[in-house]
């Protein structure tokens, strides 16, 4: 039997294993599965997240955790998380690259630092990576992502073929290059809602532009109805009501149903509860 340490986090950028106790036989690893969560989130609500990831994954999920220092706070930290990316992707787009060693990114974001780590690790520098992110967890995935990009060419060149981004209702305004199939790497697999109006906040997203050569990226885009941001929520909209669950499963090829748990949204939160209690 499994032995379960399933426990909330207390500081930004802990990384912390969680599987959901009805699992018995956890999938194998690699690829091994990330977690990063989005603005405004306690440890426990992180918690119960990625056991639903786990759940869905059918094994140990590794979650990184972005810790709420409250609403305006938290808001503050994603306009310095957004320009931090905008900076970094200029210094991609005009070739200003280095492949020396750097060291690790000078960031007050330690979730971005632990994500750095956990990528750039020799015991995953070739394994397969899956990164879920949700919200203001896409600025701080695509900040590390970025910075390695930019500060370290050649071990980035060696990260992104193994690695793949899925990109729950982004605010990000850039991501890497290398991170791209058509550049050798992982790629990134988006998913939302085109009237979350916190997927505005990428420029890419804005309704007027969908018929521009600057529209958004090509993935699962919804619409819940009217503008807003009750569809932002990752358990329930992005779980449940996305090819999210059906995709990441494709990939980690497990075949078969979904239990029931899974996609039905008040068992899943009856489950979630005692789980968590």
């Amino acid at each position: 039997m499994v032995q379960h340490q399933n426990t909330s986090p207390t500081f930004d950028g802990q990384c912390l294993k969680y599987l959901a106790p009805v699992i018995s036989e956890p999938r194998r690893e690699p690829p091994v599965v990330y977690y990063v969560n989005g603005i405004n989130t306690s440890g426990k609500e992180h918690m119960k997240t990625a056991l639903i990831l786990s759940l869905v994954t059918e094994g140990w999920v590794h979650g990184i955790y972005n810790r709420t220092e409250r609403m305006v706070r938290d808001l503050a930290q994603c306009a310095a998380d957004w320009l931090a990316v905008a900076r970094l992707r200029l210094r991609e787009r005009i070739g200003a690259v280095s492949s020396s060693p750097p060291g690790d990114p000078v960031v007050w974001n330690q979730a971005t630092l632990k994500v750095y780590k956990e990528i750039t690790s020799p015991q995953r520098l070739r394994q397969w990576k899956y990164i879920v992110c949700h919200s203001q967890g896409n600025l701080i995935v695509a900040n590390a992502l970025l910075y390695l990009s930019v500060a370290n060419r050649s071990l980035a060149e060696q990260v992104f073929p193994t690695l793949r981004v899925y990109s729950l209702a982004s605010p990000s305004p850039a991501w890497p290059e290398l991170l791209r199939r058509t550049h050798g790497g992982g790629g990134r697999l988006v998913y939302g809602y085109s009237d979350d109006i916190v997927t505005w906040c990428d420029p890419h997203n804005w309704p007027p532009l969908q018929r521009t050569p600057f529209r958004r990226a090509e993935g699962d885009w919804r619409q819940a109805g009217s503008p807003g941001i009750t569809q932002h929520d990752v358990n329930r909209w992005h779980f449940l009501d996305t090819n999210f669950t059906r995709g990441i499963r494709r990939d980690l090829n497990l075949s078969g149903q979904i239990s029931s748990v899974v996609t039905d949204s008040q068992k899943l939160q009856e489950m979630i509860d005692l789980m968590t209690k």
